[in-house]
C-alpha cells in the first residue's frame, strides 16, 4: 500500500470513529389529529421509531393547544417507556400518571419527550365525555315461548331509545332479589339493536313476577363491568 492510500485509509478510519451514530427518533402516529377519544376508554398511543437500537426511552405527555391551565396537561406514562416498543396502552383516556384526569374538550396533542429529541401529534384530537344513557321505563313486557315453560321473550324496544346514539357500549341485565336472572345484551355505539331477546326465566321467578312479588331490577354496566345504574322494574306477562 503506497503512502497516499495509507493516508486515505487512516482518514476514513478517523471519520468513522469521529462520526456518532444517528440518535433514535420517535414520531407520533396515533392519536395524530382528528380523533375523538372517549374519556375513560382504552386507546393505544403509537409511534414510529427509527435508529431505535439500544435502551432509549420516551416519556409520554399530553398538552392542550387551547388551554394551558390546570387540568389541561401532564405526564401520561409513569416513567420512561422503551422507544423501540412503539406503543403505549393508555388504559383510561385522559388519566395522568398521578391518577388525575385532564378535562374533556378539543385541542389536545400527545408529546413524546426523549433525551435526543421530541415529537408531538401533527394535529389536535378531542377527549369527549360519555353521556350516560338512563333507563327510563319501569315495566318490561314478557311473553311465553311455546314448548318451553322457562323460555320467555323480553321486549327491548321501549328500553333501548336512550342507547341509539350513545358512543359507549353498555350491558343490561335483569336482576331478581339481588341475583342475576337474565342477560339482556350489549347496546350502544350507534349499532343496530334487537327489539327483543329470548332467554330463560325460572318458573319460581315467573310466579313471583306474576304475583307482583319479589324485587326485580334492571342494571346498567359499562364496558368494564362497573355498575352505572339500577332501577326497579315490574315484569308484565
Amino acid at each position: 500500500m503506497n503512502k497516499s492510500m495509507l493516508r486515505l485509509a487512516c482518514l476514513v478510519g478517523i471519520l468513522a470513529v469521529a462520526l456518532p451514530a444517528a440518535p433514535p427518533q420517535a414520531t407520533v402516529t396515533s392519536p395524530n389529529g382528528g380523533e375523538n377519544l372517549l374519556l375513560g376508554s382504552e386507546h393505544s398511543i403509537t409511534w414510529d421509531c427509527s435508529d431505535c437500537a439500544g435502551n432509549a426511552n420516551v416519556i409520554i405527555e399530553i398538552f392542550n393547544t387551547l388551554n394551558s391551565g390546570p387540568g389541561y396537561h401532564g405526564q401520561i406514562s409513569p416513567g420512561g417507556v422503551p422507544m423501540s416498543q412503539g406503543v403505549y396502552q393508555w388504559q383510561e383516556v385522559g388519566k395522568l400518571s398521578d391518577g388525575t384526569f385532564v378535562k374533556p374538550g378539543p385541542g389536545y396533542k400527545i408529546h413524546l419527550e426523549a433525551i435526543d429529541g421530541s415529537d408531538a401529534s401533527d394535529g389536535t384530537f378531542a377527549i369527549v365525555k360519555l353521556e350516560l344513557p338512563r333507563i327510563v321505563i319501569s315495566q318490561l313486557n314478557l311473553s311465553h315461548l311455546p314448548g318451553c315453560p322457562e323460555c320467555v321473550r323480553i321486549e327491548l324496544k321501549p328500553l333501548l331509545d336512550p342507547f341509539k346514539n350513545c358512543r359507549g357500549i353498555f350491558r343490561l341485565a335483569l336482576f331478581a332479589n339481588g341475583e342475576i336472572a337474565a342477560e339482556l345484551g350489549k347496546f350502544g355505539n350507534r349499532k343496530r339493536m334487537r327489539d327483543f331477546v329470548d332467554t330463560r326465566l325460572s318458573l319460581p321467578l315467573q310466579d313471583l313476577a306474576q304475583g307482583r312479588r319479589g324485587r326485580f331490577e334492571l342494571r346498567l354496566f359499562n364496558s368494564r363491568g362497573q355498575l352505572m345504574q339500577a332501577q326497579a322494574v315490574q315484569l308484565h306477562f
